[in-house]
């Protein structure tokens, strides 16, 4: 997948999960707080089947300090 449009919940979390996040917390507002301890940088991000927006998609990966290419890369 060669662009950010159509990533959902799952797609994103799993490629998180292989670059050591973990699920820290559920906001009350249906958003979940995932960390790497490792890294100590965490990101927010709505529960949900559908396809996130590319800006949210953008607005992680600026949490965790990652461009784009470097995410699409994994």
């Amino acid at each position: 997948m060669n662009n950010l449009s159509n990533y959902n919940y799952f797609m994103l979390t799993a490629k998180f999960i292989a670059l050591g996040f973990e699920f820290l917390d559920e906001t009350e507002n249906g958003y979940e707080i995932w960390f790497n301890s490792g890294t100590n940088k965490k990101f927010n991000i709505k529960n949900s089947a559908k396809a996130l927006p590319e800006k949210e998609i953008l607005d992680i990966l600026k949490q965790v300090e990652m461009t784009r290419e470097e995410f699409l890369e994994i």
